[in-house]
């Protein structure tokens, strides 16, 4: 089984830097938000802010400042390269990589039935939008012969005829929605 993902293991590490980093041997003292000194030198220049939950922290670097997320944080302040901090973390979490050809060809299958159900969803939409649309079209030619409702409201006036404007948009995307699902030209 290879390595997790970047994108897997920062996902987890979401919310979980404090435990991370306290593993790894930073002391408590510095994880505390405010100013602090760091390995890079000087006296106050590093504040771990752990911003939305990753990590995160600013350096002054003397001028230069450098920031980041909790891995550019473990590499920075620890000295570790960003592949190790990676790994590390991983190990904390217990996360273990799923990138395998067979893991790989599920989570393709599984992102194109999501796909899939967005498409038809927008499509069943779209479908819904022209048949209420060409309804009232034509409920409002009826109506327009109607002398009762005609008396009743006066002031009703039908859609104009020349403007299918609503129609084609409609009709365009249930070719595209369609398209997406079956293919061009089958």
């Amino acid at each position: 089984m290879s390595a997790p993902s970047f994108a897997k293991v920062k996902a987890a590490a979401r919310g979980h830097w404090l435990g991370i980093l306290q593993a790894q041997g930073v002391p408590d003292a510095v994880l505390d938000g405010r100013h602090h000194p760091c390995a890079c030198g000087g006296r106050d220049r590093l504040r771990w802010d752990n911003k939305n939950g990753d990590g995160s922290f600013i350096c002054g670097g003397g001028g230069e400042p450098t920031a980041g997320d909790g891995f550019a944080f473990m590499a920075h302040y620890l000295g570790m390269t960003l592949a190790e901090a990676l790994a590390a973390v991983a190990q904390y979490l217990g996360v273990v990589g799923d990138d395998t050809p067979e893991a790989r060809q599920e989570a393709r299958k599984r992102a194109q039935a999501a796909d899939r159900v967005e498409i038809e969803a927008e499509l069943l939409h779209e479908l819904y939008v022209l048949v209420s649309v060409i309804q009232a079209r034509v409920t409002s030619r009826t109506i327009a012969r109607d002398a009762n409702f005609r008396a009743l409201r006066p002031d009703w006036r039908p859609f104009p005829d020349g403007d299918w404007e609503r129609e084609r948009l409609a009709a365009r995307r249930i070719g595209n929605g369609l398209e997406a699902l079956y293919g061009r030209g089958r």
